[in-house]
């Protein structure tokens, strides 16, 4: 990585890349690969004005694209989104007391664990009560998931509820409509049997 030019501290991102690679069995050439990726990527954010925190962000994301077989090329376009949310995260996080370290751990953890996206202060306050970033992360985002499962549970239930009146509406609708039916057929009736009761009246008086 400082043969291609990147910084130190690109390439410092660029080792701890390349180091995981290999830690979760991966070839060395794979790994170099990745932690190329993962340099770049954070050098591309640094020039682009991300903190520090971010553009280590963007790069461990980068690199994490291409083990999940992406291109270099998508790999850095996701490492560039991935900068800008995770300064918005750490900035919130900062901004609910976590050290600017802690910060960066969770917003890469949050990323990494795509949505739902926890409450940001309630996973500060789970990393401030002692679990690391990545606990905390994997906790809240069980918690919102499992909110979200209950929403989505309880919208069902409420559209089922709502079918079922819908349904017991037109039911009773039906039903009214057959006994409109039923009574107007009985007069027709009636009103037959009057008539020919009128006609052989009239025959018996002719």
């Amino acid at each position: 990585a400082l043969d291609a030019g990147l910084s130190k501290q690109a390439a410092q991102v660029a080792g701890m890349a390349a180091a995981k690679a290999v830690g979760e069995g991966r070839s060395p050439a794979q790994a170099a690969k990745e932690g190329l990726v993962a340099g770049q990527a954070m050098q591309a954010a640094l020039d682009s004005g991300a903190s520090t925190e971010a553009a280590s962000v963007a790069g461990l994301m980068a690199g994490k694209a291409v083990s999940e077989g992406k291109t270099p090329a998508q790999a850095l376009k996701e490492g560039a989104a991935a900068a800008k949310a995770a300064q918005k995260l750490i900035d919130a996080f900062v901004k609910e007391g976590l050290s600017p370290e802690d910060a960066a751990e969770a917003a890469s953890a949050m990323l990494a664990a795509g949505p739902p996206q926890p409450d940001i202060a309630a996973v500060a306050d789970l990393i401030e009560g002692g679990l690391d970033p990545e606990e905390a992360i994997a906790q809240a985002h069980n918690i919102a998931k499992n909110k979200e499962n209950a929403a989505a549970a309880r919208g069902l239930a409420a559209s089922e509820e709502e079918a079922a009146k819908k349904a017991a509406a037109a039911a009773a609708a039906a039903e009214a409509e057959a006994a409109a039916m039923r009574e107007a057929a009985s007069r027709v009736q009636q009103a037959q049997e009057a008539a020919q009761a009128a006609h052989v009246a009239a025959q018996e008086a002719g």
